[in-house]
């Protein structure tokens, strides 16, 4: 089979797929581009091939993206048949011919009001075009198989989106093909969850939200909200809709708010969509596509007064609030909602409501942008209004959804081709399915062909794959995924695996390639595997699961890491392959290490650390913001304590400026910042809840693993911490990527400088410096390094709890609170509220001040903790060991290094509460016999432990002799 990628690639509109074999030609719905101009004058272009060679076309639904060009191509010559479900037919018999109409309506409007450049305007097609296209119709129930053309079958599966909405599933002697269309949601109020589907050699899905998971929050009380709110001030709110689906559900919402009493009963509701109100009808001659009972479905009808004529509809722009407008179109593109749009966005009284999700391009998406104002009929209008969205109104599937819908699959597609999406949202689909499921699977472009054969399985000397029962071993790896497998176990002696070795495991749709270790028999059974910790995780395993065991496939991009290390630069393409596969979890911990060492040292030129930062940056989720600037702050690391973030977010946001801090977990060091917050307050949050504490208070600090940011970072920091390698280039791609990912425009990065701090020498900390700022406004980031001391640790208390308290004290403005955590606090937030502009130059530091001593940075923290859910009082050691300065004298020296490992083997950060409290810095007098530094732990053991290594390092803190 050959099939080319005609639209819906690069793009959420335009959806057509050329699916063909042999003499035979099939089109995979025939939809209208829309959004920016460039992707519309494709509907003026004709196909690559000719509509008259065509055979068939099977329409997923009838949404127009769809649907909306089959006038053209019956108008260019086709004479097929054009094959859909009983509902989709309904559907397009009322929207083709109105879209038809409408774009006669609009070219004849442009003409009279000669606001077009084109002499005259002409529509794409007209209202008779449409009626000819529909003669062409035959519809096939659900499930029911079908050969629409020589060598092809084919069959419609419920989709759940709208009325009618199918994946077609398409097979033929090469093999089968699927094309999910537009999925639905699983738990949709109005429709029923798409079917599951269990396999098929290719599939083709759709990712209109592949960078997004939907709002959890409850629908109908924000849309209750936001009508109270705009009728209080005798307000409009006016809401562009879909005429199929989104209308139905805004009617169904709005019956079921007025019948709780939450918004008004008695508020005017209009549906000006004639067309809407015919698509409601039809919920009541398909009940079994949907949920709704037939009083739920007659509420549909009750719900607002229809808007028939187009006198009507003016008429309803001299009307005054409260009221609620329904009008097509669904992104504002076109139709009736646009004139209501240019009546009511001037007048800051009124709402503009977005409903589901907006191309680019499109008056909807400029809305949800924060536009000034907007284009429409040759004239800008002044958006005043407020401007809402209620995106969990979609009726598509969103990321997480379309993950769980292909958990089905009992076999990997041989390819999935990830269309109907923003290349962004493409791409982030295309990694979250590698990711969780280790598939092929490829991102096409407009026009691309690929050829489908299928490819036979290897051939095994027995009788089938290797299938062994998981044991769930309890073995934490901390990242790394590990099986493992007795020496002379059936799988071993006949695929010849030896320790180190990789191997693929495939559970259901889950597939995973881990590090082989071997164990003796006493551990496991023949026919039994044990999983570590991260690979249980990672394959969603039960006790007792069969799974497959294989040779995983070569990793080919391994040869670029060669190259390099044999003096040949990394092109940007070969650092995006290595990348990719290393985000997929396809690199051995040996491989890993030999791509951190290729790139080590000053190996990595400029353009290298700038194509890895885009690499890394690429292969995860990437955050966006409405507000501006995004600030935000890192330290480059190395000094124990140091805890300032929490205390720069404080008084960051306490100043009105937005700072959504995504901080790490500690890898070799007794805390990391989220360790530390996470004392105070939860860390794991995902984006939606992040985002929503961002909105709320301006500022958060959570942890950033959990939300997928630059996650290639995190694997090779797993390797790269433990050889200690100093090299420019991947610590600069390591901080920007995930800032990038963080949706920052603006990054002060701290850099301690000292003998046994990360940065050692004040020329390293130069050419660090100067390549961040570089690289960063290359990928348009703002980037300014602040150098600091990097001689001690900062603050004194050294792990997760004892830094939490650190961080209150200074916050609370008590006595005892660290001096030098606060005053490097101080002059941190005060560099962020310059950048930000919420201080002028040198005005920073004094409005920072200010902030802290009047207690709003404290209220400002409470607020954050309790927005993240809820303030935590930090725990307190039981065991604790004081050691005391042996001599009189002076502190001349701290080491860092050795500082820290005392706090981490007396169980910091894994037991919070353990770690050491600092009671001298550098300079202070000490007694003979006066304290040094309190040992924290929560086990006797622990005490002992880390007491031990104390006492054999002393040179810990260097005393010297007093000058007499």
């Amino acid at each position: 089979m050959h099939l080319q990628f005609l639209g819906a690639a690069g793009t959420v509109t335009g959806s057509k797929y050329l699916l063909s074999r042999e003499q035979s030609h099939m089109l995979i719905d025939c939809g209208m581009f829309q959004g920016y101009k460039t992707l519309r004058l494709r509907n003026w272009s004709p196909l690559p091939t000719s509509p008259a060679d065509l055979d068939a076309v099977l329409l997923t639904h009838a949404h127009i993206d769809h649907s909306g060009w089959l006038p053209l191509l019956v108008r260019e010559g086709y004479r097929g048949r054009i094959f859909c479900t009983p509902a989709t037919y309904e559907l397009c018999r009322i929207m083709l011919p109105d879209s038809g109409r409408l774009q006669e309506e609009e070219a004849d409007y442009a003409n009279r009001h000669r606001f077009s450049r084109h002499k005259p305007a002409l529509p794409l097609y007209t209202e008779a075009d449409a009626l000819a296209a529909l003669e062409r119709f035959e519809t096939v129930p659900f499930d029911h198989e079908f050969a629409p053309a020589a060598g092809f079958k084919a069959r419609f599966l419920l989709a759940g989106h709208i009325l009618g909405a199918s994946m077609v599933r398409v097979s033929s002697p090469d093999g089968s093909i699927l094309f999910s269309g537009d999925l639905g949601r699983p738990h949709d109020v109005i429709m029923r969850p798409p079917v599951a589907v269990a396999d098929a050699d290719w599939l083709v899905v759709e990712s209109t939200y592949g960078n997004r998971q939907h709002d959890p929050d409850d629908n109908f009380e924000k849309l209750a909200a936001i009508i109270r709110r705009t009728a209080a001030r005798n307000g409009v709110v006016v809401i562009p809709s879909f005429a199929v689906g989104r209308a139905q559900e805004l009617l169904y919402a709005i019956s079921v708010l007025k019948q709780r009493g939450a918004i008004p009963a008695d508020l005017p509701v209009y549906l000006n969509s004639p067309m809407a109100a015919d698509v409601t009808q039809l919920y009541l001659h398909h009940r079994d596509e949907h949920r709704l009972d037939a009083q739920a479905c007659a509420m549909l009808g009750s719900a607002a007064k229809i808007v028939n004529t187009v006198d009507d509809s003016k008429r309803l722009n001299e009307r005054h609030g409260p009221m609620v407008i329904i009008a097509g179109s669904g992104m504002a593109t076109g139709g009736r909602v646009v004139h209501h749009l240019k009546a009511f966005a001037s007048d800051p009284v009124n709402t503009i409501l977005l409903a589901g999700f907006q191309a680019g391009g499109t008056r909807g998406a400029a809305l949800l942008e924060g536009a000034k104002s907007i284009r429409i009929h040759g004239e800008y209008v002044a958006v005043r209004a407020e401007v809402e969205s209620l995106t969990n109104l979609s009726a598509h599937a969103d990321a997480g959804e379309i993950l769980d819908w292909l958990s089905h699959f009992e076999r990997p597609p041989q390819e999935t081709f990830v269309t109907h999406g923003e290349p962004q949202a493409a791409d982030a689909m295309r990694q979250r399915i590698e990711a969780r499921y280790g598939w092929k699977v490829t991102v096409p472009e407009h026009l691309q062909s690929v050829e489908l054969r299928r490819v036979a399985a290897t051939p095994k000397l027995d009788d089938g794959p290797h299938r062994v029962r998981l044991h769930r071993i309890g073995i934490d790896t901390y990242q790394e995924p590990v099986v493992f497998l007795r020496a002379d176990s059936a799988v071993c002696r006949s695929e010849g695996f030896e320790a180190q070795s990789r191997v693929k495991l495939t559970l259901a749709a889950r597939s995973l390639v881990a590090t082989l270790y071997i164990v003796d028999d006493p551990l496991l059974a023949d026919a039994q595997a044990g999983l570590s910790e991260a690979a249980w995780a990672a394959l969603g395993a039960r006790e007792g699961d069969e799974v497959e065991i294989s040779h995983p496939e070569p990793i080919e991009s391994f040869a670029f890491v060669r190259g390099k290390v044999y003096g040949q630069p990394f092109t940007d393409a070969a650092i995006e392959a290595v990348i990719r596969d290393v985000a997929a979890g396809h690199y051995s911990g040996l491989e890993l290490a030999a791509f951190i060492t290729a790139c080590g040292g000053d190996s990595l030129v400029r353009d290298e650390t700038v194509a890895l930062t885009r690499a890394m940056l690429d292969v995860g989720q990437r955050l966006e913001w409405t507000q501006s600037p995004v600030l935000d702050k890192h330290c480059v690391g190395g000094l124990p304590g140091n805890r300032t973030t929490p205390i720069v977010v404080a008084i960051v946001a306490a100043c009105g400026l937005t700072i959504p801090k995504t901080s790490s977990r500690a890898i070799t060091s007794p805390a990391g910042t989220a360790d530390t917050m996470e004392m105070l307050a939860p860390v794991e949050l995902d984006v939606a809840a992040m985002r929503r504490v961002v909105e709320r208070e301006g500022g958060c600090v959570v942890w950033g693993g959990a939300m997928s940011l630059s996650p290639a970072d995190d694997i090779l920091i797993r390797v790269e911490r433990p050889l200690d390698f100093d090299s420019p280039g991947q610590l600069v791609a390591s901080i920007l990527s995930k800032k990038l990912a963080a949706g920052s425009t603006q990054l002060l990065v701290e850099m301690p400088v000292g003998p046994t701090a990360k940065v050692r020498s004040a020329d390293n900390a130069h050419i660090i410096a100067a390549l961040l700022e570089d690289v960063g406004r290359t990928l348009e980031l703002s980037v300014r390094v602040l150098q600091t001391d990097g001689l001690q640790p900062v603050g004194n208390g050294v792990g997760p709890a004892l830094e939490a308290l650190d961080v209150l004290a200074v916050l609370d403005n008590a006595p005892q609170a660290p001096a030098d955590l606060r005053e490097r606090s101080l002059r941190l937030a005060g560099e962020l509220l310059e950048m930000g502009g919420r201080a002028a130059a040198g005005q920073g530091l004094a409005l920072a001040r200010e902030t802290l001593a009047s207690g709003a940075a404290r209220r400002k923290f409470t607020a954050i903790c309790m927005a993240q859910g809820g303030l935590r009082e930090p725990p307190v050691a039981a065991y604790r060991q004081v050691f005391v300065a042996p001599r009189a004298g002076t502190v001349a020296a701290i080491d860092n290094r050795r500082l820290a490992r005392i706090a981490k083997l007396a169980g910091a950060p894994r037991a919070p509460a353990a770690g050491l409290q600092l009671h001298h810095h550098l300079g202070e007098q000490v007694a003979r016999g006066e304290p040094l530094f309190t040992l924290h732990a929560e086990s006797p053991g622990e005490l002992v432990y880390a007491g031990s290594y104390a006492n054999l390092h002393q040179d810990v803190i260097r005393l010297e002799e007093s000058a007499a």
